[in-house]
């Protein structure tokens, strides 16, 4: 008993890890996860906020690092935003075969935290959205263009509607630094 017990737990483990490398290899990897591991580096650029019919411009970096063994990324970004503060957020994204789509996770000191769906628009266009019923049944969107030029150049746009009204509208325009930036939040 024991034996079938230890070769049971022998099947399972390969069984996990063949699973886990056969989304590792290029050649299995679908296009949007082959696309959001090309996020991978040190971004560094300009960001764009209106809201209110104000418009502010800031400073906004973008570390993103690969994880779980090639199959997701580790990204760290920093902002320091007139008149909101400093923005620090960290996000880890990944692709999940079942529904075809890319989770991306956020976190930061503002009071963000939530789960973002993402897909290919096209070769160089990655989508997210982030959508629920407000606790006062105000429908919000979250919604995230992620459009490359080249591979040293990315731009996002990021738009919040509130009952379809828009709220705020963000832009950033990044681009691939050998090194690691300084940091613009102290």
């Amino acid at each position: 008993m024991k034996k079938v017990k230890v070769l049971l737990s022998v099947a399972v483990i390969l069984f996990f890890t063949f699973a886990a490398n056969a989304q590792t290899t290029a050649t299995t990897q679908p296009a949007v996860l082959k696309k959001l591991l090309a996020m991978t580096g040190n971004w560094e650029g300009t960001g764009t906020m209106k809201e209110g019919g104000k418009t502010t411009n800031f400073p906004y970096l973008l570390n993103v690092k690969k994880t779980a063994g090639g199959t997701g990324i580790l990204a760290v970004e920093e902002a320091d935003i007139p008149g909101m503060g400093k923005m620090l957020g960290t996000n880890i994204a990944g692709y999940n075969s079942e529904e075809d789509l890319i989770h991306w996770y956020t976190i930061d000191n503002m009071g963000t935290t939530h789960d973002h769906l993402g897909k290919l628009i096209d070769k160089n266009h990655y989508q997210m959205v982030y959508e629920i019923k407000t606790k006062d049944n105000k429908a919000f969107k979250e919604l995230i263009n992620v459009i490359f030029e080249g591979k040293d150049k990315l731009n996002m746009d990021l738009v919040i509607t509130v009952d379809g009204q828009v709220q705020m509208e963000e832009t950033a325009s990044l681009t691939k630094k050998a090194s690691t930036p300084k940091p613009v939040v102290k």
